[in-house]
């Protein structure tokens, strides 16, 4: 069952003590958001649709996105950064910040101890600046997890992003068949990194590497 269907939604509410009241005003269906235990209505006009179905489902969207909910389970989202030498504290903790005023539970990608041994052994190499990457792991399928994390993934990436400009950024759904890769433009803007995972749920059918272009507002094959 899902968020989309109206016993999904309703279900959704209740269980954090709300109740949709679902209308008609003969141009559009809305949804106003009520008190279950004392029947008052607490947001009128929160989710709007040209169907029940629609306007319960952009109810549930807003709440998600204006109250940092959002349904993680069944996905572990793991942080890592490339070189993990040249990473400050500091840096991490921005990420990790984002991701959590987003409402969303990140954990540190282990890197196989040979790449770190490999990293501080002494070299005449000089280690550049990191990049990130966000791994989403899951048995899921890939719409579903898109469907459940894409939106604060890239609300998150995108405050990165403005905090962070000169940071690469990428995610990779992986997946026990198959991977995902997602890059941006290293001068992408914050908005256009969450433009671009609204956008994915579109963009999605049998794709493998994908870059974001935003002339064209779509993901492409790389």
């Amino acid at each position: 069952m899902t968020d989309a269907s109206e016993s999904g939604a309703r279900s959704f509410f209740e269980s954090r003590r709300l109740a949709p009241r679902i209308w008609n005003d003969g141009t559009d269906v809305w949804v106003d958001l009520m008190n279950a235990g004392t029947g008052s209505v607490v947001a009128p006009q929160y989710g709007r649709g040209t169907s029940e179905e629609d306007a319960l489902s952009s109810a549930v969207a807003r709440y998600r996105v204006e109250e940092a909910d959002w349904d993680q389970s069944g996905i572990r989202i793991a942080i890592k950064f490339v070189p993990t030498i040249t990473t400050p504290p500091s840096l991490r903790q921005i990420v990790n910040t984002a991701f959590i005023s987003e409402g969303v539970q990140v954990e540190d990608f282990i890197r196989p101890a040979v790449e770190l041994e490999y990293e501080r052994k002494p070299s005449d190499l000089k280690w550049g600046s990191p990049n990130l990457t966000v791994h989403v792991i899951s048995d899921l399928a890939v719409d579903e997890i898109v469907r459940k994390v894409g939106v604060p993934i890239g609300l998150a990436l995108s405050n990165v992003r403005r905090l962070v400009s000169d940071l690469p950024l990428g995610v990779i759904v992986e997946r026990p068949e198959a991977r995902l890769w997602l890059s941006w433009r290293h001068d992408d803007r914050p908005d256009e990194v969450t433009r671009a995972m609204e956008r994915l749920p579109q963009d999605l059918a049998a794709r493998k590497n994908i870059g974001w272009d935003r002339e064209r507002g779509v993901w492409f094959d790389l």
